[in-house]
């Protein structure tokens, strides 16, 4: 698994990020109140003191998982925790990161969000040795729309069935700030949903990401076709993520080829996906594994 960098958190006279603990508590109880957050979370609805505490051990572990790095905004003149920022790695390897952000339902109006975002938007590229930056936004948040584009990330595209949202497959806005080459991010983040629980083990998401000619070598010497995997009853699997040696490679104008080692239970494939860009957007075309010892 990647390992990745644990750079000292950064913060301004007026709020300050650091990793969450128990002084959260409050807050991710009031989050769980919100109709969204747990949705989009891990945040349990209607949480206890407990459920609260086992998010905060979830979020202090995700560094050491190479998931990515966990944040508390807090305001420094109450020393008030009002929000978390979460920058995912699945696409680290590739020079970009994601990042995602909410404030409590009580410490909303304040513009704490928008400066955390300013703040990491900074932080990141020396401190975590990446070039992107990429907010993934519903259409119809207003409020995180306008929140993006004042902290000067740029609008790129829209994603259709692009983020699970409950048990929608919602479309997202692609916000951007840094180096300009969108597939990094992009096909990171789909490859990696492609073994995703939730994800993987819902036709929808393959009905819509596979190309209408895709063709898959697997690993275990069976040839796959669309219609034949989305025939299946395809369940949960067992996969380290972010994948180790994920690298990135345009093979024509449309065209890009990600490779990865995937590390399961019982056996070690190196992966390699053709992805193409269609008038509907991005397509998986081809797909093949070989097993390693």
């Amino acid at each position: 698994m990647p390992t990745l960098p644990n750079p000292e958190l950064p913060g301004t006279d007026r709020i300050e990020l650091r990793m969450p603990d128990e002084r959260d508590i409050e807050l991710i109880i009031d989050a769980g109140r919100d109709p969204l957050i747990p949705v989009i979370t891990t945040v349990e609805t209607h949480g206890t003191a407990d459920d609260a505490a086992g998010f905060i051990a979830r979020q202090q572990g995700r560094v050491d998982e190479g998931r990515g790095w966990s944040m508390t905004i807090v305001d420094r003149s109450t020393d008030t925790p009002v929000g978390n920022l979460f920058i995912s790695a699945f696409c680290h390897q590739l020079g970009c990161v994601e990042v995602g952000y909410w404030t409590g339902p009580s410490h909303r109006g304040s513009g704490h969000a928008a400066e955390a975002l300013a703040l990491v938007r900074d932080w990141a590229p020396d401190a975590l040795g990446v070039d992107r930056l990429t907010l993934y936004i519903d259409p119809n948040n207003v409020s995180s729309l306008r929140t993006a584009e004042r902290t000067g990330f740029r609008r790129e595209a829209q994603h259709d069935r692009w983020e699970r949202v409950g048990d929608a497959f919602r479309p997202m806005t692609v916000w951007a700030h840094g180096a300009p080459t969108a597939e990094c991010s992009a096909l990171g983040v789909l490859e990696t949903r492609m073994w995703l629980n939730g994800y993987r083990d819902d036709t929808r998401w393959f009905e819509h990401h596979l190309h209408d000619d895709f063709v898959e070598h697997g690993c275990s010497g069976v040839l796959w076709t669309r219609p034949k995997i989305v025939a299946q009853d395809i369940g949960p699997i067992e996969v380290d993520v972010p994948f180790t040696d994920l690298t990135l490679e345009q093979i024509d104008v449309d065209t890009w080829m990600l490779t990865y080692l995937a590390v399961q239970p019982h056996r070690t494939c190196r992966r390699m996906s053709l992805w193409q860009q269609t008038a509907d957007g991005w397509r998986m075309r081809f797909h093949q594994g070989t097993p390693i010892d």
